[in-house]
């Protein structure tokens, strides 16, 4: 019976930090998130897409 009481509790912890991280996947508002993403690829493909775009 403890085995099942800790295998319920393992599972439905894991389900509140998964629907936590799933609801901020990239910590974007988040100052210390270990998950920050850089944004410079995008910067970079917008720039790249402007002068060709102007090159036209």
């Amino acid at each position: 019976m403890a085995v099942v009481c800790e295998e319920i509790t393992f599972f439905l912890t894991y389900l509140i930090l998964l629907i936590r991280d799933l609801d901020n996947p990239f910590g974007y508002d988040v100052a210390s998130s270990t998950e920050d993403v850089s944004l410079k690829p995008l910067t970079d493909l917008i720039l790249r897409l402007k002068a060709q775009a102007e090159g036209l």
